[in-house]
């Protein structure tokens, strides 16, 4: 919204008016484009942040090995949410001309949306239909549309353990160190971990070439 500063100024007998606009960054919203995996046919939105792009989208591709779920093993939610891969199969899993993103580009993405404590809010669709109240500082300005899709925590070798929905996302980067990039309903700010890469699942955002 515009401000605007009103000054009266008295000449004689009448009353002169200056007013003085100062304009306020305007908001643009994202604009995205689509791109089409070849290999399954799956057309994903992606947008650009900064000098970036990313899919605004979880990856849904269902490779031919490797380990991944369904969370709560219900395949009616891939179409929104994606899935959860392992490390081992998230690296590879991208399509040609896309990478799971480092460390380093997951950092240039957060400092382009104003630092790690602002960065989430502007990461997170808005508003609590598919994220917990209060999901706060959600605005989704960068047009990244992250989702509250939880994660798979449990052993790979034991009975399947799901928990976050609605409240937390996990992200993998592609390095072992400092490996998961996460969003929370209660913060607006977007927090990096470092986990047991075999008691983990997490989503996937593929990052162009």
């Amino acid at each position: 919204m515009n401000k605007k500063l009103i000054l009266i100024l008295l000449t004689g007998s009448l009353f002169s008016s200056i007013i003085f606009t100062n304009c306020e960054e305007e908001i643009i919203p994202p604009e995205y484009e689509t791109y089409t995996d070849n290999r399954d046919r799956e057309i994903y939105d992606y947008v650009k942040i900064g000098n970036q792009y990313w899919m605004s989208e979880n990856l849904r591709f269902k490779p031919d090995s490797g380990k991944y779920w369904a969370y709560n093993n219900n395949e009616t939610d891939i179409i929104l949410y994606g899935y959860l891969y392992s490390w081992e199969t998230a690296i590879n899993v991208c399509p040609t001309g896309w990478h799971l993103p480092s460390n380093a580009e997951w950092t240039e993405l957060s400092d382009f949306l104003g630092g790690s404590v602002a960065a989430g809010g502007k990461m997170k669709t808005e508003g609590t239909i598919y994220w917990n109240s209060p999901n706060t500082d959600a605005t989704n300005s960068s047009g990244f549309s992250a989702l509250p899709c939880g994660s798979y925590t449990g052993s790979y070798l034991e009975n399947d353990e799901f928990d976050g929905w609605g409240n937390l996302t996990y992200f993998w980067s592609s390095e072992e160190q400092l490996n998961i990039w996460w969003l929370s309903a209660h913060y607006g700010y977007l927090g990096s971990s470092m986990v047991n890469m075999h008691h983990q699942s997490a989503s996937v955002r593929c990052i162009k070439d």
